[in-house]
């Protein structure tokens, strides 16, 4: 039966890609390009999710029980999005009326709002499937195959998008949002085939186990610097923090016009909103085995030191082989955060019900840091951009080479420090490994498996033939 799961989890994991680059690539542009909604307005797409997933997060598990387990709830917020994204279409089509930027923010926002119960009901769910010995590889592997749907439908409905004609665009669209509902709904169908496993041992820390008897949030918040998954879940909440201050804005300033944005066309946008996917997808064997080694908390502390850089580019080049390679670095970077916190919550209770409320408050403090973050730099995007007698005022955010994001961005890059710093103190640093550690690892690194096949091949070209 786990196999069976397993093996339904990796196929769903593919067919769900065309719902993922739906949501990640063309909901903004939808709102920003064809219904005018201002940048301040996009960022209630971070904001108020959040403000959800925090207040949520304490009740996390009984909504789950209530709702019939973690496979129901999972297949009835599937069932939502779904929804969601055909009703798109209905602002879509009257872009002109009053109702449809509130509307389509609305829907926008409900695809992810439900993911704050049916994403720790998921995580819940796999926890119990995926034996703990496999689970590192597991994410890995499935993450992978996820990528690589996700890019074949992103290039696929960014031609949609670049054939049309500017007249037709909103049709371009209307393909976009039935192909990602369609997506979703092949999810549902493999969902429900999956198994529910009944809860078997797995490990979990003594601290984590601590953490989740006595069942409330502040008890969760008394302990966070006594406990394992409490130090990590400072950490990731502060790194957040930083994150959410000007990474949900980053999409608007890739498609925005003038001296404030990149206006970039579809194609560029493409390649540079995937270039760290791509990247993701190509180290992630080298990451798990790299989290397998040293553990998923050291790693962690790896990855926060290069997550604190990634915004550096981003405030002060426009030229976009140089956003490129800092894509490629950021994708490294979030592979490492991502596996290794997938990895932590998996594991962080060996009963579906303790995890799940442990991934509840988890997600409640996280999503705390980040909300208030989120609405930070809405408010001063909003505040830079408000014209009076042809001249900004209020300049709580000035400009940097014409744009208020590249100010945003300095000051998410300066808001991550203070992530890195309880890193170090709170977070394991890495062991030496043995040599055959060495050997093992660097055979998982990208290409080496070809290049060490076309140096055999050199070498016994040129080598002496023997007397």
């Amino acid at each position: 039966m786990l196999r069976q799961g397993m093996a339904i989890s990796v196929y769903e994991g593919i067919v769900v890609g065309g719902m993922l680059a739906t949501c990640e690539m063309f909901l903004v542009p939808l709102l920003q390009n064809r219904l005018d909604a201002s940048a301040s307005e996009i960022g209630l797409l971070t904001v108020v999710p959040m403000i959800a997933f925090a207040l949520m997060g304490p009740v996390v598990s009984p909504l789950i029980r209530s709702m019939g387990g973690n496979k129901r709830c999972v297949l009835i917020t599937s069932v939502f999005q779904i929804l969601c994204l055909f009703l798109l279409s209905i602002p879509l089509h009257h872009r002109h009326a009053p109702w449809a930027v509130p509307t389509a923010l609305a829907l926008s926002i409900g695809i992810t709002f439900v993911g704050g119960v049916g994403g720790p009901a998921w995580l819940s769910w796999m926890g119990s499937l995926v034996p703990r010995r496999l689970q590192g590889r597991y994410v890995g592997y499935r993450n992978r195959l996820v990528i690589l749907s996700k890019l074949a439908f992103a290039a696929g409905l960014t031609g949609v998008i670049a054939l049309l004609p500017e007249d037709q665009g909103l049709w371009g669209l209307q393909i976009v949002l039935v192909v990602g509902a369609l997506s979703r709904t092949a999810s549902l169908v493999l969902l429900a085939r999956q198994p529910e496993p009944e809860p078997r041992p797995t490990h979990s820390s003594a601290d984590s186990q601590h953490l989740a008897a006595s069942g409330g949030m502040m008890h969760f918040l008394r302990n966070l610097t006594r406990s394992e998954m409490g130090r990590w879940t400072i950490v990731w909440a502060m790194l957040q923090f930083g994150v959410a201050l000007s990474g949900p804005y980053l999409v608007s300033y890739m498609i925005a016009a003038g001296p404030e944005g990149l206006n970039l066309s579809a194609w560029p946008y493409f390649v540079l909103l995937y270039t760290a996917t791509v990247t993701r997808l190509a180290v992630m064997p080298f990451v798990g085995r790299l989290i397998e080694l040293y553990g998923p908390s050291a790693m962690l502390r790896v990855a926060v030191a290069g997550i604190v850089l990634i915004p550096i580019p981003w405030a002060l080049s426009r030229t976009l082989s140089v956003l490129v390679v800092s894509e490629m670095f950021s994708g490294l970077c979030w592979c490492i955060a991502e596996i290794a916190v997938g990895v932590l919550l998996f594991s962080c209770h060996r009963h579906p019900t303790h995890r799940a409320r442990l991934i509840g408050y988890h997600q409640s403090v996280v999503t705390l840091a980040g909300m208030l973050a989120a609405l930070t730099g809405s408010l001063l995007l909003a505040r830079d951009a408000t014209p009076v007698a042809h001249e900004t005022v209020g300049h709580l955010l000035p400009a940097i080479g014409g744009s208020p994001y590249h100010s945003l961005f300095l000051l998410g890059a300066a808001a991550r420090l203070p992530a890195l710093l309880f890193a170090w103190k709170l977070l394991p640093t890495l062991r030496p490994l043995r040599d055959d550690e060495h050997q093992d690892l660097w055979s998982t690194l990208p290409g080496t498996t070809m290049a060490l096949s076309v140096g055999r091949g050199l070498i016994g070209y040129f080598r002496r033939p023997e007397e």
